[in-house]
C-alpha cells in the first residue's frame, strides 16, 4: 500500500511479493494478453485487426 515500507508504485506492491505473484499469476478471468500477433487485436487476441476477419481461428485477409 502506498506510504508502506517497501512499496514501489510502478509495480504496485513490495519487490519481495513480486516472485510469488510471477510463479501464481493473475487467475485466467484477470489475465490481459500484450503483444498479440497474426492481425489479431483486444484483452485476449480473440478480435482481428480491420480488414482482417476470424477463419478457421486465424485472423486472414
Amino acid at each position: 500500500y502506498l506510504g508502506t515500507p517497501g512499496h514501489t508504485p510502478e509495480r504496485g506492491g513490495r519487490p519481495r511479493q513480486i516472485p510469488t505473484w510471477v510463479a501464481e499469476g493473475p487467475g485466467e478471468a484477470q489475465a490481459v494478453c500484450v503483444g498479440c500477433q497474426n492481425n489479431s487485436v483486444g484483452e485476449r487476441c480473440d478480435s482481428c485487426r480491420p480488414g482482417y476477419f476470424m477463419l478457421d481461428g486465424t485472423c486472414t485477409r
